[in-house]
């Protein structure tokens, strides 16, 4: 199950989000809501939801500014922007902060859900890939400390796994004995 956080300053247009997507559908237990972007924010630090759909234009705080503060914090909040404005500039914005797609106002719940799901299937992956990451690495560790790895070999692994030199990667091992 997901978690979503919806931003909109505009409350017939946050009510609209929030009562009429068939939240079951997209797999989302947790629904919050927002009607700037400072309170957005207290939000996603108290929450970490996996999804953020949120308004570009707002007071106190813009969408943008917004996910520009969620990624220097280093969430990793799936973002969709809401936007009324059908200007090649905010799709830009959008996209230079990671955005995940937007959606042009007015929208359409069935047009919410099918990008939810979508968004859900990119999040699926990335999971999946950092366990397989996470187990490739531990089973490098182990053949590492066996001695079955070359330097070589083991120069090249360390490179494609941790984007750095051997000599650059610290490792932890801890060695029970009973």
């Amino acid at each position: 199950m997901y978690s979503v956080l919806l931003v909109e300053d505009e409350k017939i247009e946050l009510d609209t989000l929030r009562d009429y997507i068939n939240w079951d559908k997209v797999s989302v237990d947790k629904v919050y809501t927002a009607r700037n972007g400072r309170s957005a924010l207290e939000c996603i630090i108290q929450n970490e939801p996996d999804i953020m759909i949120t308004d570009i234009q707002m007071p106190i705080m813009t969408g943008i500014e917004l996910a520009k503060r969620v990624r220097e914090e280093g969430y990793r909040t799936k973002i969709i922007f809401l936007t009324g404005y059908d200007d090649f500039e905010y799709v830009k914005e959008a996209f230079r902060v990671q955005a995940a797609d937007y959606i042009l106002k007015p929208f359409m719940t069935e047009e919410v859900e099918k990008l939810l799901l979508k968004i859900e299937k990119q999040i699926d992956s990335e999971k999946a890939a950092e366990v397989s990451v996470g187990v490739a690495v531990k089973h490098f560790i182990e053949q590492l400390c066996r001695g079955d790895i070359k330097e070589e070999e083991a120069e090249q692994t360390s490179k494609h796994y941790f984007e750095c030199p051997l000599n650059e990667v610290t490792y932890g091992l801890l060695a029970v004995y009973g």
